[in-house]
């Protein structure tokens, strides 16, 4: 989201908000293929970039892992504006970038969009180029300053022979031509004399198949639905559970499904190690960082602006949404709106882009977002009602004291959300 000279608004809101220049961010560019690499983008989602941050927190240096995963499938890539967003993304991330592939060489766009060959001209000459291999030529290769901040990580292939046969196909080349370029790559990568070379064959195995729900209704009969979920109640069919399956169910499953790899451990230990040392000497962090007192409703507000401004930096369309969701908040309709949706959906992103955008048209309004997964506390259910507590009593005058229980804190804040409504008619909270 940016006003009409390329500024970011709630970026700017953030730093005047009286934590410019105590906090830094940094970010880190995910580059892969896309249709094999949903496990290994998923661990480092979940698993590393959550850890970095914790070891990062104490510094006062807030982690976005910029993941376009969205942005990578032919449908979407056939968009214009991807590859020049792509691009644009790297630059904003250097110098660190984290380079993940597998036995993929990925899809080749037909043309450039004139905008990104307008800002990049080498592009004339990279026709026949996958994007992922784009993406390493200009945040890496070509780019010499790059290097000592690079990681790439090479899997293992040798796992791909426990996959049943008729799931091969997103993990083997797309033919001939593609695992040339692709070996060809992965030389260019390794003749580069990065500081830190590339890990060759990490090992991962075949799990089974994750359900993507959000595709079963679209694409299964309902017959075959009620199948699926009895067999998938956890969201993956297991190796052993496909083996059971019959033909038919095998090739409907494929459509709503992507291979599911585990044992990702060595992976992901070694790319929290590299991207800790990278970061560590690219800031020239201590040890032992410097511990400074800070407010805490100040601090935790931080951190979910900083979740909004991350959620929102690539977000794109659902403007229905978001009209609806305005309507709402503009009501005086006294039930809560609840959106719902399967993991993976984007329920953040859209939410985010929400509360950033409705803040801006209503500075009148007092926002009280709040993500879960955003800060250390924001998962507990006594910080986060103590938090609104805290704000609406600054916000109204509220003088009592902050009650300390779960079960205290309840009553509490509905208690001063109905005198917000009575006593301030005027007053709108979201």
């Amino acid at each position: 989201m940016t006003d009409g000279r390329g500024n970011n608004p709630l970026r700017s809101q953030m730093e005047s908000g009286g934590m410019h220049g105590k906090w830094r961010e940094t970010r880190v560019f995910i580059s892969s293929t896309f249709r094999d690499m949903h496990s290994e983008r998923d661990y480092l989602v979940k698993r590393v970039f959550p850890e970095l941050r914790e070891r990062l927190l104490p510094h006062r240096i807030h982690l976005v892992d910029i993941d376009l995963r969205w942005g990578i499938t032919k449908e979407e890539a056939e968009n214009d504006r991807v590859l020049d967003l792509c691009l644009r993304q790297i630059d904003e991330c250097r110098p660190f970038f984290v380079g993940i592939l597998g036995e993929r060489y990925g899809w080749v766009p037909r043309r450039f969009d004139d905008q990104a060959v307008s800002k990049h001209g080498w592009l004339q000459h990279a026709t026949g180029k996958s994007v992922t291999e784009l993406e390493i030529l200009h945040g890496v290769l070509r780019k010499p300053g790059m290097r000592p901040r690079a990681l790439f990580y090479f899997r293992d292939p040798e796992f791909i022979s426990d996959v049943p046969a008729d799931l091969r196909g997103d993990l083997l080349p797309e033919d001939e031509e593609s695992a040339q370029k692709l070996a060809a790559l992965k030389d260019s990568i390794r003749d580069a004399a990065l500081p830190i070379p590339p890990v060759e064959g990490y090992p991962c195995r075949f799990a089974g198949l994750r359900v993507n729900w959000r595709f079963v209704s679209q694409r299964l009969r309902s017959d075959n639905q009620a199948g699926l979920e009895a067999l998938a109640e956890d969201g993956v069919v297991d190796r052993q559970e496909y083996g059971t399956l019959k033909e038919e169910a095998r090739a409907e499953l494929k459509n709503v499904s992507t291979v599911l790899l585990e044992g990702l451990e060595s992976f992901g230990d070694r790319v929290l190690a590299d991207l800790w040392r990278a970061i560590k000497a690219e800031y020239e962090l201590p040890d032992t960082p410097q511990m400074r007192e800070a407010d805490p409703l100040t601090e935790e507000r931080d951190h979910h602006k900083r979740f909004m401004e991350a959620r929102t930096r690539v977000y794109v369309g659902r403007e229905t949404h978001l009209k609806q969701l305005a309507a709402v908040a503009h009501s005086d309709t006294p039930y809560p709106c609840i959106v719902t949706g399967p993991g993976g959906a984007g329920k953040s992103a859209l939410m985010a882009r929400f509360a950033a955008t409705f803040a801006e048209k209503h500075p009148e309004v007092l926002m009280m977002p709040h993500f879960v997964g955003a800060s250390p506390r924001s998962t507990s259910l006594r910080d986060m009602l103590t938090r609104f507590c805290r704000i609406l009593g600054r916000r109204f005058g509220f003088q009592e004291e902050i009650k300390r229980e779960t079960q205290e804190l309840v009553p509490q804040f509905q208690d001063f959300v109905a005198r917000v409504g009575t006593r301030h008619s005027a007053s709108r909270v979201v």
